[in-house]
């Protein structure tokens, strides 16, 4: 699988999806329904939206996407609004990441929350 689908609409896409989502509100029923642990993997990541809301709550969060423009959004977002979290470019088909210990995965899909 090519990674096209949103080459073209990457410098659009927060536009565009702003308009749809409240980040701080999804990141506020993500800290719900995981009980208090506090690290988050985000598989489809994209420029970071629902992640920064999460490193903001104190989370520990690693991002991850295939999308080379959408993590470089990502990592200026991050930058400018002081918070740490890890990016990480896999095709999550193929998922290889050093992890210490179990992190609940989301899905940016702002419906989809599956903790581990």
């Amino acid at each position: 699988m090519r990674n096209t689908y949103y080459k073209g609409m990457v410098n659009f896409y927060d536009e565009i999806v702003s308009h749809y989502y409240n980040y701080g509100k999804i990141a506020l029923a993500i800290e719900v329904v995981l009980g208090g642990r506090k690290r988050v993997l985000e598989i489809g990541t994209g420029t970071g939206n629902v992640g920064i809301q999460l490193a903001k709550r104190g989370f520990d969060v690693t991002g991850v996407d295939i999308s080379k423009k959408m993590l470089s959004v990502a990592r200026r977002k991050i930058a400018s609004s002081g918070i740490n979290m890890k990016l990480v470019r896999q095709d999550v088909r193929k998922l290889s990441i050093n992890l210490t210990s179990p992190l609940p995965e989301t899905n940016s899909v702002p419906n989809h929350i599956s903790p581990l």
